[in-house]
C-alpha cells in the first residue's frame, strides 16, 4: 500500500482558514486536490467538526482565503488517492484500538485483584463445617406433597438508620439485621419441622434482590453505611449459616435469584442496562453458591440468573420472579396497581401469542410494602423489607417489616401463608453467627 501523502503546513492553514469561512468540504477538498473523505478525516484530527453547514451552492468563498495557485496538482491515480485515505483510516482506527487495549487491561488488572483480595478474605475465615443430614425422601405421592417458598429480599445489610431520622419511631443497622435474620431462621425451621400444614418436598428460597444496601446516595449526603467490602462480607456470612441450617430440615432446597437496583454499578439507571451482571446482589449470589458448596452442601441448589426476571416452575405453577423497581406509580396506601396491570397483560398476550400456558404468580420486592393483588388464576405478590422505616418512607404509611413463607399444593396452587413479622424478633442472648473478629467489632459497633 502506498505511503498517505502528508499534508504541508501551508496546506493545514488553507484547511482551517476555508473551514472557518463556512467552506464546504467537496470545495477544500476540490482546490487541495485530495478527496472529500480524507479532508472530513484531517478535520477530526485537528479537533474541527467535519460535518457540513447547509450547503448553497452559489455561495461564494470569502476573499480572505489564500490563493492555491501554488499547490500543483500531484500526479497521483484516483486508485492511489484512495489507497492513501485508506490507509490513514487505517493508522486512525489503529491508535484508537490501542486505547481501547489498554483500557481493558486495566480493567483486567483491577478486576484479578478485587477477585484476589475477596478470595483471600474468603478463604481465610470460614463457618465451621457442620454435618448436614437432611431429612429422607418422603414415601407419600407427588400429588400428596407439597413445595414451600421463602420470599427473601430487602435486607440492605449494611444501612443503618438512628431514631433520629424515624423520629424516634424505628431504627435499622447490622445488628438488628443479624437479630432479625436470626428470627426468620428459627421460624422457618420451626414451621418446616412441625408440618402443621403438610409435609414438602422442597423449599424454595426466592432472593429478591437489594441485599446489600449498596451507595445509591449522594457523596456529600450519603448516611452512615458500612463499606461495600464489609456490606458484601456480612451478608455472605450470614445468609450462608442461615440457608445451611434452614438445609438440615428439609430434603432439598432450591434457591432462585434476581438482583436489585441498590447494588448496581453507579452507570446503571434501570435494569436491563449497561453492565447488567455487574451487580453486587449478582456476586454476592455467585459467592453463597461457591460457599455453600465448598462445604459439601448437597441438597441446595442454586439457579443464578442472568437477567431482571427469573421464572420457576414449582409444582404445577409458573412464577416470575423480579426486583420490582421496573414498577412505578402508586401511592403510599395502593401501590403500583397500574404497572401491574400493564406488566400482567403485556406478559398474557406474550405467553399466550407462543403457547406458553399461563403465568399464575408474581413475587418481587423493592417497595419495602407487602401486598398481594389477585389475578384470575393466581396472585401479584409484594414481598415485604427487614427495615422498619427510613428517612426516605417517613412520607408513607407506616408498614411492618414482613418476609413471606407460604406453600404452594400440586393441584390447589398457593394454598397456606405465614407472614413473618420480623419486628417481633425477640433480643439476642448470644450472637448467633460465625464472623470474623473485625467483621463481629464492626457490627456490634454499630
Amino acid at each position: 500500500m502506498n505511503k498517505a501523502r502528508p499534508w504541508s503546513d501551508q496546506e493545514k492553514e488553507i484547511l482551517l482558514r476555508m473551514r472557518n469561512s463556512g467552506a464546504h468540504t467537496t470545495q477544500i477538498a476540490e482546490l487541495l486536490h485530495r478527496t472529500d473523505q480524507a479532508v472530513r478525516l484531517k478535520l477530526r484530527v485537528l479537533g474541527q467538526n467535519s460535518d457540513n453547514p447547509p450547503r448553497t451552492p452559489q455561495a461564494p468563498l470569502s476573499p480572505n482565503i489564500p490563493s492555491t495557485e501554488f499547490l500543483t496538482p500531484p500526479e497521483i491515480k484516483v486508485s492511489e488517492e484512495i489507497e492513501t485515505e485508506e490507509g490513514e483510516i487505517e493508522a486512525f482506527e489503529r491508535q484508537i484500538s490501542s486505547r481501547w487495549e489498554a483500557q481493558l487491561q486495566r480493567q483486567r488488572h483491577l478486576e484479578e485483584r478485587i477477585i484476589a483480595l475477596f478470595k483471600e478474605r474468603f478463604e481465610a475465615f470460614l463457618p465451621s463445617k457442620q454435618a448436614i443430614t437432611p431429612p429422607p425422601p418422603s414415601k407419600k405421592t407427588d400429588q400428596e406433597l407439597l413445595s414451600a417458598v421463602l420470599l427473601l429480599g430487602d435486607c440492605h445489610v449494611g444501612e443503618i438508620v438512628s431514631r433520629e431520622q424515624t423520629h424516634g419511631f424505628s431504627h435499622y443497622d447490622p445488628l438488628e439485621y443479624c437479630r432479625r435474620l436470626h428470627y426468620l431462621e428459627n421460624t422457618v425451621v420451626h414451621l418446616l419441622q412441625e408440618n402443621s400444614i403438610g409435609e414438602i418436598d422442597e423449599l424454595n428460597v426466592i432472593l429478591l434482590g437489594d441485599i446489600l444496601h449498596g451507595q445509591l446516595q449522594h457523596d456529600a449526603e450519603r448516611e452512615p453505611t458500612l463499606l461495600m467490602i464489609d456490606q458484601f462480607e456480612l451478608a455472605l456470612y450470614t445468609l450462608h449459616q442461615t440457608l445451611a441450617r434452614i438445609a438440615t430440615v428439609v430434603p432439598r432446597m432450591l434457591v432462585d435469584t434476581v438482583v436489585g437496583n441498590h447494588g448496581r454499578w453507579t452507570n446503571q439507571k434501570r435494569m436491563p442496562s449497561i453492565n447488567r451482571f455487574s451487580n453486587a446482589d449478582g456476586l454476592l449470589y455467585g459467592a453463597l453458591k461457591h460457599s455453600l458448596r465448598v462445604q459439601g452442601l448437597q441438597n441446595i441448589e442454586f439457579h443464578l440468573n442472568r437477567a431482571p426476571t427469573q421464572v420457576i416452575k414449582i409444582k404445577t405453577c409458573t412464577l416470575v420472579a423480579s426486583h420490582g423497581d421496573h414498577l412505578r406509580g402508586g401511592n403510599g396506601i395502593g401501590g403500583p396497581a397500574n404497572a401491574i396491570t400493564r406488566e400482567v397483560g403485556v406478559q398474557a398476550q406474550r405467553y399466550a401469542a407462543h403457547d406458553r400456558g399461563r403465568l399464575d404468580y408474581y413475587v418481587c420486592g423493592d417497595k419495602h410494602r407487602p401486598t398481594t393483588y389477585p389475578l384470575p388464576t393466581g396472585q401479584y405478590i409484594i414481598n415485604g423489607a427487614f427495615a422498619d422505616a427510613d428517612e426516605y418512607s417517613m412520607a408513607f404509611a407506616p408498614v411492618e417489616p414482613i418476609q413471606l413463607l407460604f406453600w404452594i399444593h400440586p393441584e390447589q396452587r398457593k394454598t397456606y401463608e405465614y407472614p413473618i413479622k420480623l419486628q417481633f424478633a425477640p433480643p439476642l442472648e448470644t450472637f448467633p453467627y460465625e464472623l470474623p473478629e473485625r467483621l463481629q467489632y464492626i457490627v456490634r459497633q454499630s
